[in-house]
């Protein structure tokens, strides 16, 4: 191996952890009534975890080069959401009984918007991977023209983001543009808080962790809570704060988590994230489990949804080890 070959980053395990949470509790969250409490609470911070904490772990970019060489994964998570939109209506095709022809009009709608768009378009979770992949990207970019002028990157990302808020309250633009520039913030966010944690003692984490609760707990207690989504972000900046508080304190408690012997069953979940968001996306529950339950027992859907979606991923994990065994055996023999 070369000397300038840069070693391979290390997991921090709570960081999975924190993942692993934020995953189980969006598989809830989309089962639970607009009014219940549990709800608030979970879209107050769960996706923007997600974007915090790529930007905590981001290394800092120092060229092109590096850029180009991040591209083709970024790609492969775009086109990856495009396929799961356009099997998700081929589910509709076979199970409601819809036109093939309907189905890939639904599919390129979803595909070009990367949002829901009111009734007409429902790409479901995968709007998360679309502005994942143009986020990352042009976070990286403006790292890389800001890295010598930092305190500038910023301002920029602030101004970026309350205008893109400014106008999903008027429209919504394709590929989901209008969030974009927030999860470029929320990733911003999570950059800031790396290079603070390395200058915080046990003593200063927990004060932080105090702040951080009592102002969550008092913007829920008030109702504000952000659904990135459908573009709902109440008080802009109060909520925006709300969803870093949220997510320190799940971090903190996580790096808490992590000590203790069973927190390896919310690591596994955390490293197989993107996994668990494509069952969801194509477990059947729309056309299949929802009919069935009844709309006032949400915990029994949100149950039984968990359940499946937990259980595809288990055995298609334990497939790829067998399969990879038999390949193996295979090669030797």
């Amino acid at each position: 191996m070369s000397s300038t070959a840069k070693p391979k980053q290390k997991r921090l395990e709570w960081v999975d952890i924190a993942k692993g949470i934020a995953i189980l509790l969006m598989v809830i969250g989309h089962e639970l009534p607009m009014t219940s409490l549990i709800r608030m609470v979970i879209f107050s911070f769960h996706m923007p975890l997600f974007f915090i904490l790529s930007g905590f772990t981001s290394r800092a970019v120092t060229s092109w080069t590096e850029i180009k060489r991040r591209v083709p994964r970024l790609l492969q998570i775009w086109c990856l959401a495009a396929i799961m939109i356009f099997l998700y209506e081929l589910e509709c095709v076979i199970l409601q009984q819809t036109s093939f022809i309907q189905a890939l009009h639904l599919s390129l709608l979803g595909i070009f918007w990367g949002s829901n768009i009111g009734s007409l378009v429902s790409p479901g979770v995968m709007w998360f991977l679309f502005v994942f992949a143009w986020a990352k990207f042009l976070f990286e970019v403006c790292q890389l023209i800001f890295k010598k002028n930092q305190f500038i990157l910023g301002p920029l990302v602030l101004l970026s983001a309350y205008v893109a808020y400014l106008v999903s309250q008027h429209m919504w633009l394709p590929q989901a543009f209008d969030i974009v520039p927030i999860a470029i913030l929320f990733m911003w966010f999570g950059y800031l808080l790396k290079r603070i944690l390395h200058c915080l003692n046990n003593f200063s984490l927990g004060i932080i962790f105090i702040i951080a609760v009592l102002f969550w707990i008092f913007c829920i207690k008030h109702g504000l809570y952000l659904e990135m989504a459908t573009r709902r972000y109440p008080l802009f900046f109060v909520s925006i704060l709300e969803a870093v508080a949220g997510t320190i304190v799940c971090s903190i408690f996580s790096m808490v988590l992590s000590k203790i012997v069973f927190s390896n069953a919310f690591s596994f979940l955390g490293k197989h994230t993107l996994n668990i968001m494509c069952i969801h996306n194509l477990d059947l529950y729309k056309n299949w489990w929802a009919p069935m339950l009844s709309t006032s027992t949400p915990w029994l859907a949100a149950g039984i949804r968990l359940l499946e979606d937990l259980s595809i991923l288990l055995l298609l994990f334990i497939g790829t080890k067998l399969f990879r065994r038999i390949k193996y055996k295979n090669q030797i023999l």
